[in-house]
């Protein structure tokens, strides 16, 4: 996992995260991944607007195939987004959707799902 904190000239940020355990396969455009219990917590503001993940995971999983990553988990996740190419927000424990130039997040109570390109 990571920790770290700063801020240059156009934007503050704060975040870390880290996982148990996290193992991940690739054969072509082919992939698969599992991560194990963890926990996660990024803020960012600036002039790109305002971005704020976080959340506590059981478990999830993802496959890719090419470009489209698809994923899903079990946990609290919370987010919101005004900016940084996306818009929306994630209650924890409750739901919502985030929609992003890069993807889409949603969640259902304790279960969230992820779709990226």
């Amino acid at each position: 996992g990571f920790a770290g904190s700063g801020s240059n000239d156009d934007e503050a940020y704060a975040g870390g995260e880290g996982c148990i355990g996290e193992a991940e396969a690739h054969a072509g455009p082919f992939g698969v991944g599992v991560q194990g219990p963890g926990a996660e917590g990024n803020f960012r503001i600036g002039n790109k607007g305002l971005k704020v993940d976080s959340g506590a995971n059981v478990a999830s999983g993802k496959v890719q195939v090419g470009p489209v990553k698809v994923g899903a988990g079990v946990g609290i996740k919370g987010a919101l987004r005004a900016g940084y190419g996306g818009v929306g927000a994630i209650v924890p424990g409750v739901g919502g959707a985030v929609v992003a130039k890069d993807g889409l997040e949603l969640a259902v109570g304790l279960f969230n799902f992820k779709i990226g390109w």
